[in-house]
C-alpha cells in the first residue's frame, strides 16, 4: 500500500532529568529502587530507578444516588490530590460512597510516580482536566500519553495517505492541547503498533514508510511541546505455552520469551532510530478472551477459549518479561518502559459447553491468585528489571470498567470488565456507571508497589 514517506530530520534532545531519578515519589514514600542520577541524553544506557505507575482516565463517573441519569464525576487529578476527598460535597451523592475506601485509595495512588492517560483518535480535550494535570506535573508526578490513534485498526492493514494526512492534522490538535502543560511528560506513540498487518505482511519498504510516518509525528509533537521524551510500545506476542521449546523462541520453554516474535518489530524502530529516547513495550493476559486463532465464528460472533496457566505460561512470566527488557535494551541501546500491564482476573468455564460466555459461567476474581502472584514475583525481579535497562512500568487501568469496550472489539470479552486494581460493586456489561464501594483486588497494589 502506498504511504506518504516524511523526510527523516534528527532532532537531538537532551534528555530532562526523567522520573525523579535518584529521588523519591511525589509523597516521599518511595518504592523504587534507585541508583545515580541520570543527565545524559537519552540515547545512551539509562541507569536511575525502577518507578511505577497507574493507568487512568480523565474522569470516572460514579452512579449517583439522587439522578441516576446523570453521573458525578470525578477527575483522576482529583482522585489523587483532593486532600478533602471523603468529606467533599460534590462526591456525598455517589452511589454507596465509601469515603475512608478512597482515602486509602488516595493514600496508595501517592506511591506512584507516573500517570498514564490515553489519547485515541476520537479523544476530546474536554475529557481531559487541564487545570488538574498541572497540578499532578506541580506535585511532581510525570504524565505518560499512550497516544493510540490507529489502535485495532491497523489490523485492517497500514493506513493511507489520505489516513496519514488525517493523523498529521490530529497531531496539532494534540500539540496545542499538551503544549498548555509544563513538566516532565513522556508520549508514547501508537501503543500496540506490532500488529501482524504491520510487522509480518507488508514489505520492508511498506514498514520503512510506516516508521517514516511515525518519525513525522513525533516532529511536530517534540517542536511544540516543551519537557517531552518519545517512545513506540510493541506487544508482548508470540508464543506463551510452558510446555513447548522451539529454536526460534530463543529461550526455552517458550513462556519464557519469544525471539522470533520480538524481532519482527526491528525494522520499524531501527528506521526511527534516535527520534525515539527509549523503547515500550506492553503485556495483557488473560484467562479467557476471544481464540487468537480464530477471533470470531462463521455466524460472526466472539468465538470463545480459555487456557490453562501452562498454555499462557504465567508463572514464567516474570522471567519472560526481565528476557524481554534485556532484549529491547541491547537491541536498540535505549532504557525500557512498560507502558502497561493488564492482567484480566476473571475465569471462565464453559459449564453447559455451548462455546458462549454466559454470566453465571465467569468467576470475577477466578484468575486473581494468579494475578496477585506475578505480581509479587515481578516485584522480587525488580533488580534484573532495573540492570536490564527498565525505568517504569505502569498498570493499565485504576477501575473495572462496567462499560468496558462494550461497543467495540471486546478481544477479552467479559474479561474486558475486570482489568482494573479496584472494583466496585458495579455490575459487568449492565450497569453504566461505577459504585462507590471501591475495593483493592488482592495483593496488586502490595506487589506493585511496596519495596520488597
Amino acid at each position: 500500500m502506498e504511504m506518504l514517506r516524511i523526510r527523516n530530520v534528527v532532532v537531538l534532545m537532551m534528555l530532562f532529568i526523567l522520573m525523579g531519578c535518584g529521588g523519591s515519589t511525589p509523597s516521599d514514600t518511595s518504592s523504587t529502587l534507585t541508583t545515580t542520577e541520570v543527565t545524559t541524553p537519552l540515547t545512551t544506557d539509562l541507569t536511575g530507578s525502577l518507578q511505577k505507575g497507574i493507568g487512568v482516565d480523565g474522569a470516572y463517573p460514579f452512579a449517583n444516588s439522587e439522578d441516576p441519569d446523570n453521573p458525578i464525576w470525578m477527575s483522576s487529578a482529583d482522585l489523587l490530590l483532593n486532600e478533602h476527598i471523603n468529606t467533599d460535597s460534590r462526591y456525598q451523592s455517589i452511589e454507596k460512597f465509601d469515603g475512608e475506601a478512597f482515602v486509602n485509595l488516595q493514600n496508595r495512588l501517592k506511591e506512584s510516580q507516573y500517570i498514564v492517560y490515553w489519547i485515541t483518535s476520537y479523544w476530546n480535550e474536554s475529557w481531559f482536566d487541564l487545570k488538574g494535570m498541572q497540578a499532578l506535573l506541580d506535585k511532581g508526578y510525570v504524565l505518560v500519553f499512550n497516544y493510540w490513534y490507529f489502535a485495532d485498526a491497523l489490523d485492517g492493514g497500514l493506513p493511507n495517505d489520505e489516513q496519514v494526512q488525517a493523523y498529521y492534522e490530529h497531531n496539532k490538535k494534540v500539540v496545542k492541547y499538551l503544549s498548555q502543560l509544563k513538566g516532565k511528560k513522556l508520549i508514547i506513540m501508537e501503543p500496540e503498533f506490532n500488529k501482524q498487518s504491520v510487522v509480518t505482511n507488508p514489505s520492508t519498504q511498506d514498514q520503512e514508510a510506516f516508521a517514516d510516518m511515525l518519525g513525522g509525528a513525533i516532529d511536530t509533537l517534540r517542536a511544540g511541546i516543551s519537557d517531552v521524551a518519545f517512545s513506540l510500545s510493541m506487544m508482548d506476542t508470540g508464543v506463551r505455552d510452558a510446555s513447548v521449546s522451539y529454536s526460534a523462541c530463543g529461550y526455552s520453554p517458550c513462556s519464557k520469551g519469544d525471539l522470533d516474535m520480538w524481532k519482527r518489530s526491528e525494522t520499524i524502530y531501527k528506521r526511527l532510530g534516535d527520534r525515539l529516547d527509549f523503547i515500550s513495550f506492553s503485556e495483557m493476559l488473560g484467562q479467557f478472551s476471544r481464540d487468537y486463532k480464530k477471533p470470531t465464528k462463521d455466524d460472526g460472533t466472539p468465538n470463545p477459549r480459555s487456557y490453562t496457566n501452562t498454555e499462557l505460561g504465567i508463572d514464567d512470566l516474570p522471567e519472560r518479561l526481565v528476557n524481554l527488557v534485556n532484549y529491547l535494551q541491547k537491541t536498540y541501546e535505549k532504557p525500557v518502559f512498560l507502558s502497561h500491564i493488564a492482567l484480566a482476573t476473571a475465569t471462565w468455564e464453559d459449564a453447559n459447553g455451548d462455546d458462549v460466555v454466559q454470566t453465571d459461567e465467569v468467576n470475577a476474581s477466578g484468575w486473581q491468585p494468579e494475578v496477585d502472584t506475578f505480581y509479587i514475583e515481578l516485584k522480587k525481579r525488580s533488580g534484573d528489571l532495573l540492570e536490564g535497562g527498565l525505568f517504569g512500568l505502569a498498570s493499565m487501568k485504576l477501575f473495572d470498567n462496567p462499560q468496558q469496550d462494550i461497543n467495540g472489539y471486546q478481544y477479552f470479552l467479559q474479561n474486558e470488565y475486570h482489568l482494573g486494581l479496584v472494583s466496585t460493586s458495579a455490575v459487568d456489561g449492565v450497569d453504566t456507571y461505577l459504585k462507590g464501594d471501591i475495593h483493592f483486588k488482592g495483593t496488586v497494589f502490595e506487589g506493585l508497589f511496596n519495596e520488597i
